[in-house]
């Protein structure tokens, strides 16, 4: 004779609706948990970083380099470099490496047809409040095939969560950090 639900013991009965409820449960955690993953990859812009911790996470995840970091060089050592700041620009060795500009001036030196397709990090002086109010699009600039970092560098007073805020639409394989320095 064939099982219908009457003949089914409370105890099994139990068994099956909590392995189906453990089941189901077990099938929607795995959506939410898929849902947040993809989200987390769907995101184009990674979250900028103070320098320090940047540097602590960099240095996590390269133990094998014991000495200064190729992000580290690139900021602290002399390199090809192109300045442009106060109206003027000036490239210095050929192949620069790095691109040091005003937030003011980024714009029209971008638009120069600079020898920038070696740039790996490109530093951007914040020199007023108001240069925050016109973000630096990374979808924006053409011929940086070697970008890797950009740094916020900021010379005045502004909220950790402007200079975070003020790099867009960088890729996961670009680094943005930010970091302060006042002039006394």
């Amino acid at each position: 004779m064939p099982r219908t639900l009457h003949s089914i013991s409370r105890d099994n009965y139990i068994k099956a609706v909590t392995g189906l409820f453990g089941s189901y449960f077990r099938i929607m955690l795995l959506a939410v948990c898929c849902g947040l993953f993809n989200s987390s990859w769907s995101q184009t812009t990674p979250a900028a970083l103070p320098i320090e911790e940047f540097l602590i996470l960099k240095h996590a995840e390269n133990p094998e380099i014991t000495g200064l970091l190729p992000v580290e060089k690139l900021i602290s050592e002399v390199q090809p470099v192109i300045y442009a700041e106060n109206g003027t620009v000036k490239v210095f060795g050929s192949d620069p490496v790095c691109l040091q500009s005003s937030a003011a001036q980024l714009a029209s030196v971008l638009q120069m047809g600079l020898p920038v397709e070696n740039v790996e990090l490109i530093t951007v002086k914040i020199n007023t409040i108001s240069d925050l109010n016109t973000p630096l699009n990374l979808s924006s600039l053409e011929g940086f095939d070697s970008l890797k970092y950009v740094h916020v560098l900021s010379e005045v007073d502004a909220p950790a969560s402007a200079l975070a805020a003020y790099v867009q639409n960088a890729t996961p394989q670009t680094a943005v950090f930010y970091s302060t320095k006042r002039n006394n």
